[in-house]
C-alpha cells in the first residue's frame, strides 16, 4: 500500500513541480516576503503593535513570517494546488487509473502528499528568503535557524496540511470542482481569519506574546495592533519605533492545537475518499441526467423566442454574428438556477430602495457572474481551439473586440435594472460608475485569461476586489456603493483608465501568443 501511495505522490509531484507556474509562484512568494519586511524609509509598515516593531532578527522574522503564512498562504496555496485530480480528468489519465488496482484511499493519500509537498516547498523558499531579508537589513546578522524555522513547523505546517486536504475534498465534490469551489473557499477563508487571529494557541498567541513584550518595554504604548499595509500617514506621531524581540515561548496548548488541526485533516481526507467517484462514468452520467428538469425545459421555452429574434438581428453583419457567438459562449453551460437567480436579482433591482440596491443587490448581481467571465481570454486554449482561432483572419481585430463587447453587454445586462433606477432617479454619477464597472470586469477577465491561461486568476482577483472594494467601501469599489466617496476619488475615470491598460496588456499578450 505504501509503495503505491509513494509512486502516486512521486509521479504527481514531479509533474507539477517542473511546471512554469510553480516557479512563478515561488518567485512571487519571495517578493511577498521581501515586501512584508520593509525598511523604515519605505513609508509603509506591515506589522505594528502599539507603534512598535521588533528589530529584524531571527526571532522577530520567524514569528511574524509565521503570522503571514498562517493568514495568507492557505488562500494562495489553495488555488495553486487545486487541480491535481482535474488534470488527470482533462489529460485522460483518469481512464487508466480507473482500471488499475489502486484504491480510492491510496489515490487520495498520494494526491494529498503531492499537494502538501508543493506547499512545503513554497514555505521553505519563503524561509530561505527571510534569511536573505535579515542579512539585507543588517539590524542583526546572527542567524538562529531554530527561532526562524520552529514557528513555521509548529504553526504553519499543520495549516498547510489541512489546506492540502480541503483542496482534495473540493475536487472530489462535483459542484465545488470548478469556479464555484474557488469562490466558496475564499469566503470560508475570510470567515476563518477572525477566529485564527483570536485563537490564543495559534497566531493570536504570537500576537499576544509580542504585545506583552512591548508592554514590558513601554507600558504607555497605545496597544493598537495593525496587520496588513499601513502607509506613513497612519503611523503614530513618533513614527515606527523598534524594540528587541527575544523570541516565542511555547506552551503545551500549541500541541493541542496541532492535534486538532491534524484530526481535522484526517476527517477531511476521509470525506474526500468517500466522495471520490474514482472517475466513474456512471456517476457523471447520472449527474448530467439529473439536470434535465422540468424547470429547465420551461425556461428554455421562455427564452427561445428572444434568442431567435436576437439571432435574426445579428446575422446581417459578420461582426455582430461574432458578438452573438461570444455571448452564447459566455452563457453556455449555466445552470437553470443561475438564470433564475439573475432574473430574481433584476427584479430586486427594480423594487428595492436605492441604498439596498447599491449595498446588496448590485454586488450580488456581479458576484454571481464571476464564473461567466473567468473563461474569457483563455477558453480557446483550454478547449484546444487556439490553433484554429489564431490562424483565422484578424484574430485580434475581430475576435478581441467581439469578446470585449459581449462581456460588456452581459455585465451591463445583469445590472440593467440598477441602471434604469439610477437614470429615473437622476443619479447620473451612479449610472456612470456602473458603466465603468461593466467595462472593467471583462477587461480584467481578458487580461487575466490571456496572461495566465487559467480561469482561477480572474476568480481570485475579482472575488478579492469585490470583497475589499464594494463590501468594505474602499478605493477598490468598482460599483459605487458609496457614491460620495467614489465621486471624490473620481472612480469612473480611474477604472476607465485601468480598463484601457488591461485591454492593452491583453492585446499585447495575445500578439505574443500568435507569434
Amino acid at each position: 500500500m505504501l509503495n503505491t501511495v509513494y509512486h502516486c505522490w512521486r509521479a504527481d509531484f514531479l509533474d507539477r513541480v517542473r511546471r512554469r507556474n510553480y516557479l512563478v509562484m515561488l518567485i512571487c512568494m519571495a517578493v511577498v516576503t521581501l515586501v512584508f519586511f520593509p525598511p523604515d524609509s519605505s513609508g509603509y509598515a506591515t506589522i505594528l503593535i502599539g507603534g512598535y516593531r521588533g528589530i529584524y532578527n531571527s526571532a522577530w522574522i520567524g514569528a511574524t513570517l509565521a503570522i503571514l503564512n498562517v493568514l495568507f498562504l492557505p488562500i494562495i496555496g489553495f488555488y495553486l494546488i487545486k487541480n491535481t485530480i482535474e488534470r488527470d480528468r482533462v489529460r485522460g489519465i483518469s481512464e487508466l487509473i480507473a482500471v488499475t488496482p489502486i484504491t480510492k484511499a491510496q489515490y487520495i493519500a498520494g494526491k494529498w502528499l503531492s499537494n502538501f509537498t508543493l506547499l512545503l516547498g513554497v514555505l521553505l523558499f519563503m524561509s530561505l528568503t527571510a534569511i536573505v531579508v535579515q542579512l539585507w537589513h543588517g539590524e542583526d546578522y546572527a542567524i538562529n535557524l531554530l527561532d526562524l524555522l520552529l514557528p513555521q513547523v509548529l504553526y504553519v505546517l499543520p495549516i498547510l496540511g489541512a489546506t492540502a486536504a480541503i483542496a482534495i475534498l473540493f475536487e472530489t465534490i462535483k459542484p465545488l470542482r470548478g469556479g464555484i469551489g474557488n469562490v466558496v473557499y475564499f469566503f470560508i477563508w475570510i470567515g476563518l481569519i477572525v477566529n485564527i487571529v483570536s485563537d490564543t494557541s495559534g497566531v493570536g498567541g504570537i500576537i499576544e506574546q509580542i504585545r506583552q513584550a512591548i508592554t514590558t518595554f513601554d507600558p504607555q504604548h497605545n496597544g493598537n495592533t495593525m496587520i496588513g499595509i499601513a502607509l506613513s500617514d497612519d503611523f503614530n506621531d513618533g513614527g515606527i519605533q523598534t524594540f528587541t524581540w527575544s523570541g516565542l515561548s511555547y506552551h503545551p496548548q500549541v500541541l493541542y492545537s496541532i492535534g486538532l488541526v491534524m484530526a481535522f485533516t484526517g476527517v477531511v481526507l476521509a470525506l474526500a475518499t468517500v466522495s471520490f467517484d474514482r472517475f466513474s462514468k456512471l456517476a457523471e452520467q447520472a449527474i448530467a441526467k439529473g439536470t434535465n428538469s422540468r424547470v429547465q425545459r420551461m425556461l428554455t421555452r421562455l427564452i427561445t423566442p428572444a434568442a431567435r429574434l436576437f439571432e435574426v438581428a445579428c446575422n446581417h453583419f459578420s461582426f455582430t454574428s461574432l458578438v452573438r457567438q461570444e455571448l452564447l459562449l459566455l452563457a453556455r453551460g449555466r445552470s437553470v438556477w443561475w438564470y433564475l437567480a439573475i432574473a430574481g436579482l433584476l427584479l430586486a433591482q427594480l423594487l428595492t430602495p436605492l441604498d439596498t440596491l447599491r449595498t446588496v443587490v448590485l454586488p450580488a448581481s456581479w458576484l454571481l457572474c464571476v464564473l461567466v467571465f473567468s473563461p474569457m481570454g483563455q477558453r480557446e486554449l483550454q478547449s484546444g481551439a487556439d490553433s484554429l482561432i489564431f490562424n483565422c483572419v484578424s484574430p485580434i481585430k475581430q475576435q478581441f473586440p467581439a469578446m470585449l463587447l459581449a462581456g460588456l453587454m452581459l455585465a451591463t445586462f445583469v445590472v440593467s435594472g440598477g441602471l434604469l433606477r439610477f437614470f429615473v432617479a437622476g443619479e447620473y454619477f451612479s449610472l456612470l460608475m456602473l458603466l465603468s464597472g461593466a467595462l472593467f470586469i471583462p477587461s480584467l477577465a481578458l487580461a487575466c485569461g490571456v496572461l495566465t491561461r487559467t480561469s482561477r486568476t480572474f476568480e481570485v482577483i475579482f472575488t478579492t476586489l469585490w470583497y475589499v472594494g464594494p463590501l468594505n467601501r474602499s478605493g477598490a469599489d468598482f460599483i459605487g456603493v458609496d457614491p460620495i466617496a467614489s465621486q471624490q476619488a473620481n472612480s469612473p475615470v480611474i477604472f476607465g483608465v485601468i480598463s484601457i491598460i488591461l485591454l492593452v496588456v491583453a492585446v499585447l499578450g495575445r500578439r505574443w501568443q500568435l507569434r
